[in-house]
């Protein structure tokens, strides 16, 4: 865990700008849960949470797909398994994997 995990800010607008003036966790998500949470459940906190990170997620993914749609543009990306194993055979499949793979084990 640590520094390594996402931190979502839950709290009103004033108690976020005094809480972001003095953080300093390189995780924290730009996005927050704003509503007051004094009466906020567990399950409720939960459930805006989920969709803090449903949007995280499907940033990542549309990033993903942009450097995808980017890489193909300039050659250097392949979607098929037999040109990939082509390219494998020339020594060009290793570098594109890790591109690929790494923003996944973010999580």
């Amino acid at each position: 865990m640590g520094r390594d995990t996402h931190l979502i800010l839950a709290a009103t607008d004033r108690m976020a700008s005094i809480y972001h003036s003095v953080n300093h966790y390189p995780r924290l998500l730009p996005e927050q849960i704003t509503n007051s949470t004094d009466h906020t459940t567990d399950d409720e906190l939960a459930d805006a949470a989920r969709v803090v990170l449903d949007h995280m997620n499907n940033q990542k993914v549309s990033d993903i797909r942009q450097l995808f749609e980017t890489r193909t543009a300039q050659g250097v990306a392949l979607s098929d398994l037999a040109s990939a194993a082509r390219a494998d055979t020339f020594g060009a499949v290793a570098p594109c994997w890790s591109i690929l793979i790494q923003p996944f084990r973010e999580r």
